[in-house]
């Protein structure tokens, strides 16, 4: 991704606006449409809140470019008697991060912030932005580790998480193979936090599953490992120490510390805590959110308080830690936004992403007021990679009859696969609720209507000591290269059901009869069977156990690119809505 360039139009637009005592006179319109009731929380007392006065400057953009008048960051408005403040057009900004030049729009996932910086993962890199140039709209876009940058011998892959140490201001991301890359501000010097390394750290067999970062109360990086329901400090680059096994965290999405300890969300939406070495806690039942996909800690209002971004509802919620108590509520009524990923309150501003932008609040215009937003239309169904994914994939019949999507995150597109250091790009299912096992030649069904792009017709068995070899080279490499996963997707199927939707279909044992590059195939038609190509079974009967391996492509990328293993289980489970299993 390319820095994006200055809008001269639209900053003279902003700083047009008429300059009154305290605060700038709201730009825009109100959205149109019917009545939103907004879901509000019960009032509550904040005691030792923070609320600096708002102030104007004049300031230059980092570029240099003329100086315009803006803000100084205003304090985010306390919740009203109902516990609930309001974003809307009238007073929240929505600044894209797509690069101009892109084919497809970016995807914005997580949003961290140190200093006068915002620090955001566009289509899996790492870039900052400078505060001031994001609040005036014209963001100023810095690259700073993007997939293929090279560190310390290991390129960085597509990265998925991104943590700000409070007390360094270094910044932590951990890419989707498992590697977590520190960088730092001030001697711009990246490096190696902990590397993941293939065979040698893995447990029963099984390898990790990272879907989160933070920071203990201690200082120390903590990592989530999904696989083994388990959380782990690093201990220089190559070693991992056990701090907590509880099953629940296996379902575990996000983590964060507060009040001392270390608390996770899980898919459900509830909240632990872990404070020994086995188990959690109770502290938050799932009743409240509808999809949990970040769990922050922000003192932005003077007192220590949990900061939980439900994706569906457009919603946040600040908590007390200690009680659970819901100390306020933020609510996004913008009709066409997506799902709303992650949230940080810094510098008297919100700033949440989602689709591909930022959005933040209060916008230029320094209007807070929620009354601003009492007629708004709902939000409509979210967009992925810039297109309503799930009209254009709405009746895919699911490949396996009667099979059901897992329940391990493991399984699912953006997973790591450490054993070749590379990304997972489809969904396994290895056993289905039917009348008989899973195993070799269960039927594999085309999920739509469509036409054959690719068929392995003559196809040449891998042997074990190909396999190996090809293992050998990608630990060479620090990542899978093309061919080689190409090769290990065995015997396959691709089809293109037209409008930028493709399907993959690999692993299989045979390809059905007429199913050839150009012939056209109907939803629920036989493409081939379940097979054990392209994995070490092929060489090494019983190394590996049948299955169907299958992908959903969006134009150039994956279903699950750039977004979060959470995220991308809830967009299958709503592609196939009928398939139990979830």
């Amino acid at each position: 991704m390319r820095t994006l360039d200055s809008s001269s139009q639209r900053l003279l637009q902003w700083v047009g606006c008429a300059l009154v005592i305290g605060s700038l006179v709201a730009c825009g319109g109100r959205a149109s449409g019917g009545l939103q009731r907004i879901p509000t929380a019960a009032p509550t007392h904040l005691s030792g809140v923070n609320t600096p006065t708002p102030t104007i400057e004049i300031t230059a953009l980092p570029d240099g470019s003329p100086t315009a008048l803006v803000t100084a960051p205003p304090a985010v408005a306390l919740p009203d008697a109902t516990g609930t403040t309001v974003s809307c057009e009238a007073n929240t900004a929505r600044v894209s991060l797509t690069d101009p030049a892109a084919d497809m729009p970016s995807v914005v996932s997580r949003v961290a912030a140190g200093g006068d910086s915002v620090y955001v993962l566009i289509d899996g890199g790492l870039y900052s932005i400078p505060a001031v140039s994001l609040d005036a709209g014209v963001p100023k876009i810095n690259p700073i580790l993007v997939p293929g940058d090279l560190v310390a011998g290991r390129p960085a892959q597509e990265l998925d998480d991104l943590v700000v140490d409070s007390r360094t201001r270094n910044v932590y991301v951990l890419d989707k193979v498992g590697h977590v890359f520190r960088w730092e501000p001030g001697s711009g010097q990246k490096s190696l936090a902990y590397r993941a390394a293939p065979r040698e750290h893995e447990i029963d067999g099984l390898a990790f599953d990272f879907p989160a970062i933070a920071f203990d109360s201690s200082g120390q990086l903590a990592l989530l490992d999904a696989s083994h329901g388990a959380l782990w400090t690093t201990q220089g680059t190559g070693t991992l120490e056990l701090v907590n096994e509880a099953r629940a965290l296996i379902y575990g999405v996000d983590l964060t510390a507060a009040n001392g300890k270390l608390l996770f969300v899980t898919r459900a939406g509830e909240i632990r805590t872990v404070t020994g070495k086995t188990g959690s806690g109770d502290w938050r039942d799932p009743g409240a959110t509808g999809l949990a996909l970040s769990l922050r800690t922000s003192d932005h209002l003077g007192i220590e308080m949990l900061v939980l971004v439900d994706g569906v509802r457009r919603e946040i919620t600040g908590m007390d830690p200690n009680t659970g108590q819901v100390l306020l509520r933020h609510v996004f009524t913008f009709p066409d936004m997506g799902l709303l990923r992650d949230a940080v309150f810094t510098n008297g501003r919100l700033y949440a992403s989602a689709d591909d932008a930022l959005y933040v609040y209060p916008g230029p215009a320094g209007d807070t007021g929620s009354e601003a937003c009492a007629n708004v239309r709902a939000p409509s169904t979210p967009l992925l990679y810039g297109v309503d994914v799930l009209a254009l994939t709405r009746g895919f019949v699911f490949p396996i009859s009667e099979g059901t999507l897992p329940p391990w995150t493991r399984v699912y597109p953006g997973a790591s696969r450490i054993y070749r250091l590379g990304i997972h790009h489809g969904v396994d299912i290895y056993r289905f609720n039917g009348p008989r096992g899973f195993g070799i030649g269960t039927p594999v069904l085309a999920m739509a209507d469509g036409q054959v792009l690719k068929a392995s017709i003559g196809y040449e068995e891998m042997t074990d000591d190909e396999f190996l070899a090809m293992l050998d080279e990608a630990e060479r490499a620090g990542q899978t290269p093309p061919e080689i996963l190409d090769r290990l997707e065995g015997k396959r199927v691709i089809i293109d059901h037209g409008n930028g939707i493709t399907t993959v279909y690999a692993h299989l044992d045979s390809i059905a009869p007429g199913v050839v590059p150009g012939a056209r195939v109907k939803a629920g038609q036989t493409i081939g069977t379940v097979g054990v190509t392209g994995t070490q079974a092929e060489g090494k009967p019983g190394a590996e156990a049948p299955h169907l391996h299958f992908e959903i492509w969006v134009g150039d990328w994956y279903l699950g690119y750039g977004i979060s293993l959470r995220e991308t289980m809830w967009w299958f489970a709503h592609i196939f809505p009928d398939v139990e299993g979830q």
